[in-house]
This record gives structure tokens, C-alpha cells and sequence, in this order.
């Protein structure tokens, strides 16, 4: 068996580098005050075939290409599960109409400002749906990053969710359109009709088709730990059948999360199970997606380029603050949510792949991959840091910590629980489980009858002023808490005879009584630490309190 040549690197060693010089940079980024985001990007850019060519061309195009198209799968399955049916309808549609009119209108300003300037139609018309398009994947992870909530984050998460999936159908069209001029075989006409029925409709149909198999699945399974392999195995399938029947895995993978997130019960489940590979993929996609950028285009387009990425900026802050002012929205998202909107990065990149893999697009398609690939520089390193600053100029950074242990939020503390006795302190925290959760009346008393004849049995009163009442619910679920403070202090029967002042009550679903006992074991322990018990009792407020576990944790 002869040795492979000295300098190939296989694909295991690729995504390995990827991987490093990924993670290398980001924590540089983050030294400098800059997001992550722009740090792996930069680290692609040296990394990659127009860097230091530490990876191939044919590597980050080829050998590669599986990794970038799982990623955007994952991304738009991320990026549908915020697109809240019932929250639409209760705003009036304000992310349709926002996300809609942010396309439609950035769009047509780039496609006229570039017709003026090429007299080129169909190439200033595919510009123009490409420019749409906005950098999910880089929104939803600079929110993330910087654990951003408030009106402008709430409403931007649904916006661009609808901007892409519409950007996409749109997409379909339009090129199907192009090709069919192009070809001069079949009318227009018939290839919108086409797209319509066959590129469209298939790519949802699958979407959907496999989100309603996981539905009458997700019941029936015992563990939690059964639910990530069940998802990833979920997005490969309509990832890998999309490509094969030659439809978009962006939209497949879009639908089957939009129904996880309005269909299925146990989509907290489904948000936790992938939250531990988020920042792998993420780092992997955008410094794979650094590696296609070549900053040697950025002179060589010249004027058209500048047109692009100026109208598209404009067209994109017009048409959200436009949109916004008529539906009513918040005014920092009508006011801030234009400068948020810049990133353009995997689905602009996915897109211009698809017109360089037609033959008939051979003229135009190296004029539209050189003013997109520049611009998605322009973008990809200028518009994470904008997003950022834009978040902490609404004031939302650093707003939205992650539940504390698993499961308790802010809205889960009783800053100042008022009980006679624990059986009042059990109803009252029931009672505010069951609201801050959304337990049905059913649940709620099943849920209570389980606490108190947990109770009954054997004290939850563990000492050292510490309560951890907790029952069992039937079917599958996450672990859910509320946390009371009581300065008074409730008789809980402790053994060291202490009052409780800390009761943490829990509800388990039977699916996860092991990982319970996990809990409950990282619940004691936290609550050992030395001076923990006395600043929980100097706090004034329920933020206060939650900013002492979620920073004890």
C-alpha cells in the first residue's frame, strides 16, 4: 500500500483546521470587543484557498461542501422555530409584513440601481433577489452571543425567518424565469408554473411530511437523550432528499421548523438537545464560509459593487422602517432594526451556486458571483459588528440569560413568598409553576396531588434553610421550576430543625426522572456554596436573584 503524496490533506484533517483556526478566532475577536463571528470569518480568510492556502480550492468547494450544506439546513431549521404562528396573528402579521416588504423593496432598489448603471436585465434582476436575502445564521448568532431580548430582538428573529423563506420561493421563481429566457426552450410562463408546483411546493411538502412523522414519534420516546440523534437524523433526511430531487434544502429545512416550533409539544426538548452543538456548527459555517471570500474582488468590481452593497443598505433600512411605521411596531425595531439587517453571508453564497451550476448562466454568472462574493465580504465583516452595536443602542444585550439549572427563568422567582405553613408555600408555587408554564387546569392538579403526597411521605426540607418540593407529571417534557423566597421562614420539618427560606419547587415529566436526580444533585450543590444563602436573602428584586444563581451557576 503506497503513502498518499506529501501536502494532500484529506477531509477529517480539513474540517479539523477548520475547526481551530475557527475557535482561534472568534477568542481573538472577542479580545478585541469584536463578535466572534467577524473572528471566524477573518480566520477562513487566511486559512482558505485565497489566504495562505492552508486549505484547497477544491477543498472548501467540494470536499467541504457536505459540512456548509448540513449547516444551512441547521440554520434555517434554527431560524423557522422563531417564526411563532400564534404570535404573528396576535401582533397582526408585523414579522410578515416587515420581513415581506424588507425584501421586496431592498430588492427592487438594487435591481434598479444596478439596471441604471449595466443596462443589463436579468443580471440586475438576479442581483436584486440575491441582495434580499439576509444573514440568518450571523443575526441569530450575535443575538445569541450577545444574549440579547427586548422589542427589537423579538420581532427581528420572525423578520428575518420570513425575509429568507420568501427570499427563496422568490428566488425560485425569478431564476426559473431567467433560465427559461435564457434557454429560449420553454415560455415563461410554464417555468414559474413549474417552480411553482415542482421546486416550491416539494421543498415544503418534505418539510412538513417528516415534521408530522416526528410528531407522532416525539410521544413515544422514553428519553430525552433520544432526542438530538431523532433531529439530526431528521435534517440530514431532508437535507440529503432535498439535494437529490434537485429542490431547496433551505426551504425543507425552514418548514419542518416552523412546525416543530408550533406543532410539537416537546420543542423545548428539541431547543436544548441542540443548543450544545450550536457553537460548533456555527463556528464551522462561518469560517467555511470565510474561506470562499476573496478580498481580491473587493477593487476589481469596482463601481457595480459599491452600488450593490449601498442600495441594498438603503433598500433594506427604507423598507423596515416603511413597514414598521405602517403596521405599528415597536419604535426601536422601526428605528434600529435597518442597521441590524447588513450580514449577508450562506444563503447569498447558496444561491450564486445554483446560477454558476447552470449552463445557460455561463455569462452572467461570473459577473454576479464577483459582485456577491465581495459584497458578502463588505457584509460578513462589517455587518456583525453594526448588529452588535445595534442590539446594545436598543438596549436588549445582555437581557436574556439562559434558565438557570435547566428550566428556571426570572419569571419563575417569587421575590417575597407569603405562607403560613408549606402546604400554602406548596399551593402558591404550584399555582405560579402552572402560570409561568402554561399547565392546563388538569395538569395543575395532577401536578399538586403529586407534590403533596411526595410531602406526605418524606419531608423535601433538606436544611440549612433550603426546600426542593417537587412532583411528577405523566407523558414527556422538560424539567420545570419556580423558586420562592421567604424571609419569615416556612417550617418544612427540615432535620436540623431550621426554617426553609429558599423552597425550589420542580416538576418532572416520568420520561425524565433520572436526569431529575441529576438536577437535584447540581441544586445541592450550588446551594452549599459559602455565602450564596445570605446574598439570595439581601436581594430586592426577582432580577436580582436570578443574576445571583444564573452567576453562581
Amino acid at each position: 500500500m503506497s503513502l498518499p503524496p506529501p501536502g494532500s490533506v484529506n477531509e477529517i484533517f480539513s474540517i479539523s483546521l477548520l475547526l481551530i483556526a475557527g475557535f482561534a478566532g472568534g477568542k481573538l475577536a472577542n479580545l478585541v470587543k469584536l463578535p466572534a463571528i467577524t473572528g471566524n470569518i477573518v480566520a477562513g480568510i487566511l486559512v482558505g484557498p485565497f489566504g495562505f492556502h492552508l486549505l484547497s480550492y477544491r477543498a472548501v468547494t467540494v470536499e467541504l461542501k457536505p459540512i456548509m450544506s448540513f449547516a444551512l439546513a441547521f440554520v434555517s431549521f434554527s431560524i423557522a422555530t422563531h417564526i411563532d404562528l400564534k404570535e404573528i396573528i396576535e401582533t397582526n402579521g408585523r414579522a410578515f409584513i416587515t420581513g415581506v416588504s424588507d425584501l421586496l423593496l431592498s430588492s427592487a432598489f438594487v435591481a434598479g440601481t444596478l439596471y441604471l448603471f449595466t443596462h443589463d436585465f436579468l443580471l440586475s434582476l438576479l442581483l436584486g433577489v440575491v441582495s434580499g436575502a439576509t444573514a440568518p445564521a450571523t443575526i441569530l448568532a450575535i443575538i445569541k452571543e450577545t444574549r440579547s431580548k427586548g422589542p427589537l430582538t423579538d420581532l427581528l428573529l420572525p423578520h428575518v425567518a420570513i425575509n429568507n423563506l420568501v427570499c427563496v420561493g422568490l428566488f425560485g421563481f425569478v431564476f426559473a424565469g431567467v433560465k427559461g429566457t435564457l434557454s429560449g426552450e420553454v415560455s415563461l410562463t410554464t417555468t414559474l408554473t413549474e417552480t411553482a408546483l415542482l421546486y416550491s411546493f416539494t421543498s415544503i411538502l418534505i418539510g412538513l411530511g417528516v415534521g408530522f412523522f416526528l410528531k407522532a414519534l416525539f410521544p413515544r420516546l422514553e428519553h430525552e437523550d433520544s432526542v438530538l440523534p431523532l433531529m439530526l437524523v431528521a435534517l440530514f433526511f431532508v437535507s440529503g432528499l432535498s439535494s437529490f430531487l434537485h429542490v431547496s434544502p433551505l426551504l425543507s429545512a425552514m418548514a419542518l421548523g416552523f412546525l416543530v416550533h408550533n406543532l410539537i409539544q416537546q420543542k423545548e426538548a428539541v431547543d436544548k438537545a441542540f443548543l450544545s452543538l450550536e457553537p460548533v456548527i456555527y463556528t464551522a459555517f462561518f469560517t467555511l464560509a470565510g474561506s470562499h471570500l476573496q478580498l481580491s474582488l473587493l477593487p476589481v468590481v469596482g463601481m457595480a459593487g459599491a452600488l450593490y452593497v449601498i442600495s441594498r443598505f438603503v433598500g433594506k433600512w427604507v423598507g423596515t422602517f416603511l413597514s414598521a411605521w405602517i403596521c405599528g411596531a415597536p419604535r426601536a425595531f422601526r428605528n434600529l432594526a435597518g442597521l441590524a439587517l447588513l450580514p449577508q453571508a450562506g444563503i447569498a453564497l447558496g444561491l450564486i451556486v445554483l446560477i454558476q451550476e447552470e449552463t445557460c448562466c455561463s455569462e452572467i454568472a461570473p459577473k454576479i458571483t464577483a459582485i456577491v462574493i465581495a459584497a458578502v465580504t463588505v457584509h460578513e465583516l462589517l455587518g456583525p459588528v453594526l448588529a452588535k452595536i445595534t442590539l446594545k443602542m436598543a438596549g436588549e444585550a445582555g437581557k436574556d440569560l439562559h434558565p438557570v439549572m435547566g428550566f428556571l427563568r426570572p419569571d419563575g422567582v417569587v421575590i417575597d413568598l407569603k405562607a403560613s405553613d408549606k402546604w400554602q408555600a406548596i399551593t402558591h408555587l404550584v399555582g405560579h409553576l402552572s402560570n409561568v408554564y402554561g399547565l392546563s387546569q388538569e395538569q395543575h392538579k395532577e401536578l399538586l396531588g403529586s407534590v403533596v403526597e411526595r410531602e406526605n411521605s418524606l419531608t423535601t426540607g433538606i436544611g440549612h434553610g433550603l426546600a426542593i418540593p417537587h412532583g411528577i407529571l405523566e407523558g414527556s417534557g422538560p424539567i420545570m421550576g419556580v423558586l420562592g423566597v421567604s424571609k419569615e421562614g416556612i417550617d418544612f420539618g427540615s432535620m436540623d430543625h431550621s426554617k426553609a427560606h429558599i423552597i425550589l419547587l420542580t416538576a418532572v415529566h416520568k420520561d425524565q426522572l433520572a436526569y431529575h436526580l441529576d438536577v437535584l444533585m447540581r441544586i445541592s450543590k450550588m446551594f452549599s456554596q459559602e455565602g450564596l444563602f445570605q446574598r439570595l436573602m439581601s436581594a430586592t428584586s426577582r432580577e436580582e436573584i436570578y443574576q445571583i444563581l444564573f452567576e453562581e451557576e
